[in-house]
């Protein structure tokens, strides 16, 4: 019979612990890269937004499966095995109903969304699975549980990310990793609120502010949720060796009432 894996990451056991975090440059992935650097953890950003890459900061499409090979590898050689991986790095990609969609957009959602995840898992499970150790969070969505209308691309992709994580715990489990996913809704970030600008625009509503009021209003909590409050879910997912393959609502409720809540009156 196999035994627990006594080695869960209390505070203090991030502390020199190898991490990578795509979309690490802004938003939710900034905050989670703040966090675990104050943890100890040593904290690897990629994103395209980064703009020259660094020791710890590397501008990198995760679309690049090669790419994505070679930097874990230098990585590890640098700092050891990565033990920690956020798969945060995600697009919104085209708004409107289905009949409309572009199939090169949809194409290039799926691209950065799904494959995306997949090349950063499968360049970080070797080292993991060899280290006996891992913790990886994928980033999905509420729209990875529900439909929602006019973001089809998004929600295909979400709900694709969570099918890979429930496998990816089930490969990882007795090798010591575990894979979960967040489940967050719209949270008060830079990207956030352009794309309530794009979505007033499409479905009528009166601006991008009316649409922040209208997504806040749905929640149990009267407000957006915040990067951090996110961030502070991820590491607490990344201390405990028996949760794995579960997605962990950050949503201010939103879940609790009607998630399609995106309808101008």
């Amino acid at each position: 019979m196999a035994r627990a894996d006594s080695r869960n990451c209390a505070d203090s056991e991030f502390d020199g612990r190898v991490a990578v975090v795509t979309g690490g440059a802004s938003g939710i992935g900034q905050a989670i890269v703040k966090r675990l650097s104050d943890a100890g953890a040593v904290v690897h950003t990629v994103d395209v937004l980064v703009e020259e890459s660094g020791s710890t900061e590397h501008r990198l499409d995760v679309r690049d499966t090669s790419g994505c090979h070679e930097l874990l590898r230098e990585i590890s050689e640098r700092d050891g095995p990565v033990g920690l991986l956020v798969n945060a790095a995600a697009i919104l990609g085209p708004v409107g109903p289905v009949e409309t969609l572009d199939i090169e957009d949809w194409r290039n959602v799926f691209a950065i969304n799904v494959e995306g995840v997949l090349n950063m898992m499968a360049s970080a499970l070797p080292q993991m699975y060899e280290n006996r150790f891992g913790r990886i969070v994928n980033m999905t969505s509420l729209a990875g549980e529900y439909g929602a209308p006019t973001k089809a691309a998004y929600v295909a992709t979400k709900h694709a990310v969570f099918g890979m994580t429930k496998t990816v715990a089930l490969e990882g489990g007795g090798r010591g990793v575990t894979c979960n996913a967040v489940a967050p809704t719209w949270v008060d970030t830079g990207l956030a609120w352009q794309q309530f600008v794009d979505i007033a625009a499409k479905l009528g509503f009166a601006s991008g502010d009316a649409v922040a009021d209208h997504i806040a209003g749905a929640s149990a909590i009267g407000r957006l949720v915040e990067p951090d409050e996110v961030a502070r879910i991820v590491l607490d997912i990344m201390k405990h060796s028996a949760m794995t393959g579960a997605r962990i609502a950050v949503d201010g409720g939103v879940s609790a009432g009607s998630f399609n809540m995106l309808r101008a009156s």
